[in-house]
């Protein structure tokens, strides 16, 4: 089972999660085999690496504070970002196109439908 975190708005939050319970399971399997082999100090050491990277705030808080800061940057410079988000939120549609001019310039929202639609 893979326990690390989506975020929508930003890759780079989704891939330090990913890396981080990567890391997390290395570490305890590399702590497991060590133990086993009889090699306790680099058992311990594998042990420490794998639980500092499961650690909420090692594997959750620092991806949300990089999917807070990288998400609201994407969502104001990238169009296909800034279209996902006032899709889900279309109140929101006058601030992405005052922030994004990608998107503004590649869409609209339909005021009859209120979907974002690609300018014609």
């Amino acid at each position: 089972m893979i326990l690390y975190r989506m975020y929508k708005y930003s890759v780079l939050a989704t891939l330090f999660s990913a890396f981080s319970f990567t890391l997390a399971f290395i570490g305890v399997v590399g702590a497991i085999s060590l133990f086993a082999s009889g090699k306790i100090v680099g058992g311990i050491l594998c042990a420490v690496l794998g639980v500092a990277c499961g650690y909420e705030y090692f594997a959750h808080k620092i991806a949300d504070n990089i999917a807070r800061k990288n998400g609201k940057k994407n969502i104001e410079t990238k169009a296909r970002y800034g279209k996902m988000y006032v899709e889900e939120n279309p109140a929101q549609y006058e601030y992405v196109a005052s922030k994004n001019e990608a998107f503004a310039k590649k869409y609209v929202l339909d005021e009859a439908t209120g979907k974002v639609v690609k300018r014609k």
